[in-house]
């Protein structure tokens, strides 16, 4: 498996095992990251320096997923960046709207690890 050295990803999640975990696996992976909890502070770090990909979860208190997707969509400098969906929720119905929303993927918790990787390297530019 190719390696993502160098790429600069965000992650973002509301559970912090969670959190720990994505970082750790993409950590191993050579990549940059940025790991949140939270919309403002993925939209602060997206502020500081551009990534290459925005993993966030789906179902976070206050502003979700969703939310995070429409301002980085209706955010000309943000417009282009791929994202990734992850979310408890198995539901067709949730990942259809992921997808006509601006998500380019969704996978769904507990995400399997190898999984991860291959999604993230399709959707890296």
């Amino acid at each position: 498996m190719a390696t993502l050295r160098g790429a600069h990803i965000l992650v973002v999640d509301d559970d912090p095992d969670t959190l720990e975990v994505e970082c750790a696996l993409l950590e191993l992976q050579g990549c940059k990251l940025d790991c949140v909890e939270s919309v403002a502070a993925a939209l602060a770090a997206l502020k500081k320096h551009p990534v290459d990909l925005v993993i966030t979860d789906c179902a976070m208190p206050g502003e979700d997923g969703f939310d995070l997707i429409h301002r980085i969509r209706n955010h000309h400098a943000f417009d282009g960046i791929p994202a990734l969906m992850v979310t408890a929720h198995a539901d067709p119905a949730l990942r259809q709207q992921a997808l006509e929303e601006g998500f380019a993927a969704v996978l769904t918790k507990p995400v399997d690890p190898t999984r991860l990787i291959e999604t993230v390297q399709r959707l890296l530019p």
